[in-house]
C-alpha cells in the first residue's frame, strides 16, 4: 500500500509539473528568451515567474495537479477503460464545448489595433502564419458579409470581381458542393466566429480520433500504441504549423475515415450497413479531391492505397462479398462522380486559369534534395520556443516527429528476424522506398509524370516528404506490435544512443544555425528517451511511452498555436469598422488599399464584405491586371497565386517587386481609373497625387494611420 502511494505521488508530482511548466510556457511564450542559451531561457522564466499571477499559477498548478493526477494513477485502469468506452462522446463533447466557447487556434491576433482584449489567452499568435491570418480566415469572414448574399460559391468581396470561392483556398458556401467540406458546415449553422472555432476544433480532435482509431488496426489492438500514433500525427510539427491552410489535415482525416469504412464494410454482413457507409465514403472521397493541392495529395494517394489493398488483401475471403457489393460500389462511385461533375463543372474555368498560372500552375518537379530532412525533426522539440522561428519561416520545412530511422529497423529486423511474413510491413517499407527514392534522389521525368509525383515537390520543402514520415510512423507501430521479445535495458539504450547521436550529427550539419549546445543536449535528450521508450514499450503497460509522447506532443504541436477566444481582432477592428460604415451605405462600390502593408490590410478590408480589388488573388485577375501591361511584359509577375501591393507614385505605371507569391503594383494617378476603385484606404497622403484626371478626397480622420479616400474622376466631375 505504501508503496503504491509512493508510486502515485512520484506520478502525480511529474505529470503536475509537465502540466504546470507547459501552462507557465504558453501563457509566457512571447516574453521567453529561448534563442541566446541556456542561461537567457532560465533567467527569463525566472522574471516571470516573479509575477503574482504566474506564482499562483504554478503553485496551484502543482499542488492540485499532483492531487488530481495521482487520484488518477491510483484509479488508472478505471479511468482508460472509462476514456476508451466513452471516447467518441468525450469527443464530440469536446467539439462542442471548443465551439461553444469560440476556441481556436487562429493567430488572428496579429490584427489586434490595441483596443479591448484580443481573446488571446495561450500562446501567442505568429506572424508566420500568414496563409492563415493573412488569407484562409479573412476570406471565410468575407463570404459571412458579403454584399451579395453570406456563403457565395462566387463572391464578390476578394480580388473585388466575381471569384470562385470553393474549388481553390475552398471556403464555405451555401451549395450543395459544401457536403464535401464537412468541417466548413459549422460556418453555415453558426456564423463566422463560431464557425471558426467549429473549424479549429472539430478538426483537432477528428485527426486525433481518427488516427487512433487507424492506429488500432495497425497496431493490433494496442491503445497504447494506438495513442502514440494518435498523438504524433495530430501534434506532428507539420501539422500544427499549417494546421489551417493546404487542406493536411482534410487528407488524412479522408484517408483514415475512407480506410475505415472499408474496414467496417468487409467485417459486417448487413447490407443495410454496408450501403450506409457508402455516402461518407463518397464524402470522404470528394473531400480528398477537392482539397485541390497534388503536392501532398498524390504521395497521400499512395499511402492511402497502400494500406487499403493491405486490408482488402487480408480480409477479402471473410467478407462474403456477392453481386450485391458490385451494385453498391458501383453505384456509390457513380454519386461519387456526379458529385464531381457537379463541382468541376461550375469550377472548370478556374481550374483552367489556375493550371495556365506560373505559380502554381506550371509546378513539375522531379524530387531529389530533401536528404537533410531526414535529420530536421530532432529541432522540433523545441522550434515553438525559438522566437526567430518565425522569423526564419522553420514552419516551411517542418515534419512529423517519426523517430526515423527506427520504424525501418524495427521493420527489417521483424520481417526476416522473427520469420513473420507481415503484408503491412513489406506494402509500407516498399512505399517507404518509393517515397524515399522520389525525395531523396529524385526521379527521371518520365517516372516522374508516369507515377504523377511530378505533381509534388522535392528539396527542402518536399510536401512528398511528409507522406514518408507518415509512412515511416506507421512502419514503427506496426514493427512494435510485431515485436514479440523487448530489448533488454542495455540493449535499447545502447540502440536508442547510437541511432539518435547518427541522426544529431546529421541534424548539427544541416541546420547548425538552429542548434547552441543546450537546445542540442535537449533534442537529443529528447530523442534518446523516446527511442529508449518505444524500444522498451510491451503490451499492457505502455502508459510510460504514452505520457512521453504527449509530452513532446504538449511542446513541439500544442505550443505552436495560440488558445484564441472568439475573433475580436478581426470583427472589433477599426480600420475594418471605417471601411464597413462606409460599404454599407454605399453597396457595390469597388474598394483597392494602398501605402504599407497595403497587401495584408486589403484583405482585412474585404471581411466587411467590401469588394476590394488587390486581396490575396488565389488566382489572378488577369483583364484587370493586363489593363496595366497591355503587352504583356509582365505576365509571369502577376500570372500567378499573389498577395498584391499597390503604391501610388509620381513614376511610370509598372509592376516591381516581384516574388514567386506577391509582387506590387507602382500606379501613376493618370492609370488609378483602370483600377475602377471607388474607394482607396491608404497610409499615403493622397491628396498630394491629385491632378486634373483624378483627385482623392478624405473621408473622415485617418484610423490607424490609415486613411479612407474616395475616388474622383474627371468625367464625374464633369457629369455633376
Amino acid at each position: 500500500m505504501k508503496n503504491t502511494r509512493v508510486h502515485a505521488l512520484a506520478f502525480g508530482f511529474g505529470a503536475a509539473l509537465v502540466l504546470t511548466t507547459f501552462a507557465f510556457l504558453y501563457l509566457n511564450l512571447e516574453s521567453i528568451e529561448a534563442d541566446a542559451g541556456a542561461s537567457e531561457f532560465f533567467l527569463s522564466c525566472a522574471t516571470r515567474l516573479a509575477l503574482v499571477h504566474n506564482l499562483v499559477l504554478v503553485g496551484v498548478g502543482l499542488i492540485a495537479g499532483t492531487a488530481a493526477a495521482a487520484l488518477i494513477f491510483s484509479h488508472r485502469i478505471r479511468c482508460t477503460e472509462f476514456l476508451y468506452r466513452y471516447r467518441w462522446p468525450i469527443a464530440l463533447g469536446a467539439i462542442g464545448i471548443g465551439t461553444c466557447l469560440g476556441i481556436s487556434g487562429s493567430s488572428l491576433g496579429m490584427w489586434y489595433d490595441g483596443s479591448g482584449w484580443d481573446g488571446t489567452l495561450f500562446g501567442t499568435a505568429r506572424s508566420c502564419r500568414s496563409d492563415e491570418f493573412l488569407v484562409n480566415t479573412p476570406m471565410a469572414f468575407a463570404q459571412g458579409f458579403d454584399d451579395t448574399g453570406a456563403w457565395p460559391y462566387f463572391g464578390e468581396t476578394f480580388r473585388g470581381t466575381t471569384s470562385d470561392m470553393f474549388i481553390v483556398y475552398g471556403q464555405p458556401v451555401a451549395d450543395p458542393a459544401v457536403i464535401f467540406r464537412p468541417f466548413h458546415w459549422g460556418y453555415l449553422l453558426l456564423g463566422a466566429e463560431r464557425g471558426l472555432a467549429f473549424f479549429w476544433c472539430a478538426r483537432v480532435v477528428m485527426l486525433f480520433m481518427c488516427t487512433f482509431e487507424v492506429g488500432m488496426l495497425v497496431a493490433r489492438q494496442r491503445r497504447g500504441l494506438a495513442c502514440g500514433l494518435a498523438l504524433l500525427v495530430t501534434f506532428a510539427p507539420v501539422i500544427s504549423w499549417w494546421l489551417d491552410v493546404n487542406g493536411y489535415v482534410e487528407m488524412i482525416v479522408s484517408c483514415e475515415v475512407m480506410l475505415l469504412i472499408i474496414a467496417g464494410y468487409l467485417k459486417t454482413s448487413s447490407y443495410r450497413v454496408r450501403i450506409a457507409l457508402g455516402l461518407p465514403f463518397v464524402v470522404c472521397g470528394g473531400c480528398f479531391v477537392l482539397t485541390f493541392y497534388p503536392a501532398l495529395q498524390v504521395p497521400m494517394a499512395y499511402l492511402f492505397f497502400t494500406m487499403a489493398a493491405v486490408y482488402i488483401a487480408l480480409h477479402w475471403r471473410a467478407a462474403r462479398l456477392s453481386r450485391k457489393d458490385a451494385l453498391i460500389v458501383g453505384g456509390f462511385f457513380l454519386l461519387f462522380c456526379v458529385g464531381m461533375a457537379y463541382v468541376f463543372g461550375k469550377s472548370w474555368d478556374t481550374v483552367q486559369t489556375v493550371l495556365s498560372t506560373a505559380y502554381p500552375g506550371h509546378r513539375a518537379d522531379c524530387g531529389g534534395g530533401a536528404l537533410p530532412l531526414l535529420a530536421q525533426y530532432p529541432l522540433d522539440a523545441l522550434t515553438p520556443l525559438r522566437s526567430f522561428a518565425d522569423s526564419l519561416r522553420i514552419d516551411a520545412f517542418a515534419s512529423v516527429y517519426d523517430f526515423f530511422p527506427l520504424g525501418i529497423l524495427l521493420s527489417l529486423w521483424g520481417v526476416p528476424g522473427e520469420r513473420t511474413r507481415d503484408a503491412y510491413l513489406i506494402a509500407l517499407l516498399a512505399l517507404s522506398a518509393f517515397l524515399g527514392w522520389y525525395c531523396f534522389v529524385g526521379f527521371p521525368e518520365f517516372l516522374a509524370k508516369l507515377t504523377l509525383m511530378s505533381l509534388s515537390t522535392g528539396g527542402l520543402y518536399s510536401k512528398a516528404f511528409i507522406a514518408f514520415g507518415l509512412t515511416n510512423l506507421l512502419l514503427l507501430i506496426r514493427g512494435l506490435a510485431l515485436l514479440k521479445a523487448r530489448p533488454s535495458r542495455i540493449a535499447a539504450a545502447v540502440v536508442a544512443i547510437v541511432a539518435s547521436g547518427a541522426i544529431m550529427t546529421g541534424s548539427a550539419a544541416a541546420f547548425s544555425w538552429f542548434y547552441n549546445n543546450a537546445s542540442f543536449a535537449a533534442c537529443a535528450l529528447v530523442l534518446i528517451g523516446g527511442m529508449y521508450l518505444l524500444l522498451r514499450s510491451k503490451a499492457g503497460a505502455d502508459g510510460a511511452l504514452v505520457a512521453y509522447l504527449a509530452t513532446i506532443a504538449l511542446f513541439m504541436g500544442v505550443l505552436v498555436n495560440p488558445v484564441q477566444i472568439g475573433a475580436a481582432p478581426i470583427l472589433e477592428n477599426k480600420t475594418r469598422a471605417a471601411v464597413s460604415a462606409i460599404n454599407d451605405a454605399n453597396p457595390g462600390s469597388r474598394w483597392a488599399v494602398t501605402g504599407e502593408d497595403s497587401s495584408a490590410y486589403a484583405d482585412l478590408a474585404a471581411t466587411s464584405g467590401a469588394a476590394v480589388i488587390n486581396t490575396c488573388n488565389v488566382y489572378p485577375n488577369l483583364s484587370l491586371w493586363r489593363a496595366f501591361d497591355p503587352t504583356g511584359s509582365y505576365d509571369d509577375v502577376y500570372n500567378r497565386y499573389a498577395h498584391i501591393s499597390i503604391e501610388v507614385v509620381h513614376g511610370e505605371t509598372h509592376f516591381g517587386d516581384a516574388a514567386f507569391d506577391s509582387f506590387t503594383l507602382y500606379v501613376n494617378p493618370s492609370d488609378v481609373a483602370l483600377l475602377e476603385a471607388d474607394y482607396l484606404v491608404s497610409t499615403q497622403d493622397l491628396g498630394l497625387f491629385s491632378t486634373d484626371e483624378v483627385s482623392f478626397a478624405p473621408l473622415g480622420e485617418a484610423v490607424n494611420g490609415r486613411t479612407v479616400y474616395e475616388v474622383h474622376l474627371q468625367d464625374q466631375r464633369s457629369a455633376v
